[in-house]
């Protein structure tokens, strides 16, 4: 189980799946590869589906103990529903987010734009907006 639906968890689900490895990728989110055109991810999505890999959207993990050779037991959520419930797999990866480091450089002095999220905005060619 990849509990991160980003580039990363992804592509390191794919790998494993493709190495027979059963992969299941939950996702906190209604959307997996956030920065992503919402056509192309439904698309990608799709195919990787019908490639054997599993996912649960809206969906965050509470907790988990593992349990040594009788596996690891996950508590989960449906971010929608409320729903509660539990899930037992062998591994899990924990592949969730990277964060801009930018709070406290006064960016702002510099005469740089960040978003909400303290990310860098940049134009269409990848300079720094201002």
């Amino acid at each position: 189980m990849i509990y991160g639906g980003g580039i990363v968890g992804i592509e390191i689900g794919c790998v494993y799946q493709r190495l027979g490895t059963n992969v299941t990728i939950v996702q906190r989110s209604e959307r997996l590869f956030a920065n992503l055109d919402g056509e192309i991810c439904e698309l990608y999505v799709k195919a990787l589906q019908e490639q054997g890999i599993k996912f649960l959207v809206n969906t965050e993990i509470l907790d988990g103990e593992n349990k040594e050779s009788r596996g690891i037991y996950l508590n989960m959520r449906h971010m929608v529903t409320k729903e509660e419930y539990a899930e037992k797999t062998d591994l899990v990866l924990v592949s969730i987010g990277r964060h801009p480091k930018t709070a406290g450089m006064d960016l702002e002095k510099a005469g740089i734009k960040t978003n909400n999220r303290g990310m860098i905005l940049t134009n269409d060619t990848w300079q720094v907006e201002k």
